[in-house]
């Protein structure tokens, strides 16, 4: 059965699944990427915050095989992958969704997902049965049949979030799902990455909506110049110096001042 089919043990020890090790990127004479590490145990949502050119996305591109680092290695479930390619990495148990959804536009949206179940099975017929239990998973059924050119931007990414369940991985990198919609489709996109998690699976979230990702997160790392600037609960994040001069700003700290008031 996996890992989106039934409840997490919360009874199991916590694991690691993924440890990057001073990993660093460079383009030309540009530091994209400047010697990060971390590490992630299994079940954690984890936040990705910064400003704009932090690195944010190339960290993402090198820990999911589209880029390979100058310096670092990137290990999942203790397996070095560094050098290894995006389809490699999905075989071990890594999905990825990107900021800018790319469907199959002319295809409906069950084809779409079953690009995605075509890692697990040779065969049309299993991929389809695959591909409607994660729209089912996420509440998409009923649009399985539309052409993905014909839905809304919540639907593609939800769409999206699916397809990379039906390679059935351990750990997903979403990279700005909420980006574009509206309060009540961020909602949705966070009741989803909660069923998701909750199913079991790890989730790395780079996002720019900060309340969301407050709340979501149960951790958060910080980039700033490709440098990774804080390690912390979002409560710490929210409150650290540096974090608020290099990206939430006096703002974020007035608001929450307000909010503690109030």
């Amino acid at each position: 059965m996996s890992s989106q089919e039934q409840p997490t043990d919360t009874s199991t020890a916590e694991s690691t699944i993924l440890e990057v090790e001073g990993v660093s990127k460079r383009f030309g004479g540009l530091v994209a990427v400047d010697d990060v590490s971390f590490t992630l145990d299994q079940g954690t949502i984890l936040g990705v915050i910064g400003p704009n050119g932090a690195g944010k996305t190339t960290l993402f591109n090198v820990v999911n095989g589209f880029l390979d680092p100058e310096e670092g290695s990137v290990r999942l479930n203790g397996v070095d992958i560094t050098h290894a390619d995006p389809s490699e990495h999905a075989k071990q148990g890594m999905a990825r969704t990107f900021q800018l959804v790319k469907p199959f536009g002319p295809l409906t949206v069950l084809d779409n997902v079953m690009v995605g179940s075509f890692l697990k099975t040779g065969s049309r017929k299993e991929a389809e049965k695959l591909a409607m239990k994660r729209l089912e998973f996420l509440g998409l059924e009923e649009i399985a049949d539309v052409p993905a050119q014909n839905i809304t931007v919540a639907q593609k990414k939800k769409m999206e979030l699916c397809r990379a369940l039906a390679t059935d991985p351990e750990i997903i990198l979403v990279d700005e799902v909420m980006a574009g919609l509206q309060q009540e489709e961020q909602r949705e996109i966070l009741d989803a990455l909660e069923r998701i998690n909750n199913a079991g699976t790890t989730i790395v979230l780079i996002e720019h909506v900060m309340d969301a990702l407050m709340e979501i997160s149960e951790r958060i790392i910080v980039l700033n110049e490709g440098k990774l600037i804080a390690d912390g609960e979002p409560d710490e994040i929210g409150t650290n110096d540096e974090v608020i001069e290099a990206y939430l700003g006096e703002s974020w700290r007035e608001q929450q001042e307000r909010m503690s008031d109030a």
